[in-house]
């Protein structure tokens, strides 16, 4: 998942202006691209658990290592040996255990440099939990180094924090339900999942989605057309979920009509369409979710430059086309 991720890196030389992309832009394209992608049946081993986790001021930013500033005359002394280097740092503090092994901690530093030669996926991501903070599912390898050793790292809304230990324990329990094979009943359950009804988690409303996705057929229209039951970053990702199963028949049309729904519809639709199809071109090329983010992108920008408005009049918008370079 994080090489995955780790493609977001090629749109630098593309971005006309960086700078103007905000956190929560790029927050939310990876808030999508990891909830669809969450393992819904952890593997025995897997070590799972719910961090918080709490980056540095500084972290990220080029720090001078060796370098001090003379407090009598105020002048910077660079001893030999002295350099500048990006430093990735915080602290972990463990909210609950998803699967066995827990970590061997509670609350864990971490600090690393990035690796210039070969930086990895972390390093190279739009945003970082390491960098500026955030929810995640992380699993621990004691025996990895600098990000690897927190590696898979899901990030997750705040406000899922406490949940997410509670969504895990009902699928587990309800195991069958989340099953490719799923019965008439079972479908009906599925869809009252995405619907939140019965008091169900927004996390156990995403593995639905993803079960009727993979289940196909009838199933998988439903999810496409009825994703926008989840809010906010939930409905993007029931619709990267739908996406990702798409048949390369389809493909075309699905794109055509998302982006005309994104070009007609109100500023939330607009926004929570495109960011599915932004989180879509992060997948491998070989996922219907690369190609159809693409054709929903240009299908949207060539509506809104007929139209006068080629960002569509919205900054998160104009931000999400820019972030591809369109």
């Amino acid at each position: 998942m994080l090489a995955i991720f780790a493609l977001a890196s090629h749109f630098t030389s593309h971005v006309r202006d960086a700078a103007v992309i905000t956190d929560k832009v790029v927050r939310d394209v990876r808030l999508v691209h990891d909830l669809a992608d969450l393992p819904a049946d952890p593997k025995p081993g897997s070590g799972l658990y719910v961090a918080a986790i709490h980056a540095d001021t500084t972290s990220g930013e080029e720090t001078a290592i060796g370098p001090y500033i003379n407090a009598k005359t105020g002048e910077l002394v660079e001893p030999p040996n002295s350099r500048y280097a990006v430093v990735v740092s915080g602290k972990i503090d463990v909210v609950s255990i998803i699967s066995t092994p827990a970590p061997p901690f509670k609350s864990h530093p971490y600090r690393w440099e990035r690796s210039e030669g070969r930086p990895e996926a972390e390093d190279v991501a739009y945003y970082s939990p390491f960098r500026r903070g955030g929810t995640a599912i992380c699993g621990f390898d004691g025996d990895n180094v600098r990000s690897l050793q927190y590696a898979p790292t899901y990030l997750i809304p705040d406000s899922w924090a406490t949940s997410v230990k509670p969504a895990y324990l009902f699928t587990s329990k309800h195991a069958a339900i989340f099953d490719k094979d799923i019965s008439r009943g079972d479908r009906a359950r599925l869809q009252g999942f995405m619907n939140s009804k019965g008091g169900s988690s927004p996390l156990v409303g995403i593995f639905a989605a993803r079960t009727l996705c993979h289940a196909g057929g009838s199933d998988l229209t439903y999810v496409g057309r009825h994703w926008s039951v989840g809010t906010g970053v939930t409905g993007s990702a029931y619709l990267l979920c739908a996406l990702e199963q798409l048949p390369a028949g389809d493909i075309d049309r699905t794109a055509s009509t998302m982006a005309a729904q994104a070009s007609l519809g109100n500023v939330q639709t607009t926004h929570a369409i495109l960011l599915a199809a932004v989180a879509g071109v992060l997948e491998p090329r070989s996922s219907p979710a690369f190609d159809a983010g693409h054709r929903i992108l240009d299908a949207y920008k060539a509506a809104m430059v007929a139209s006068g408005h080629p960002y569509g009049g919205d900054v998160e918008v104009a931000q999400l086309l820019q972030l591809t370079g369109r």
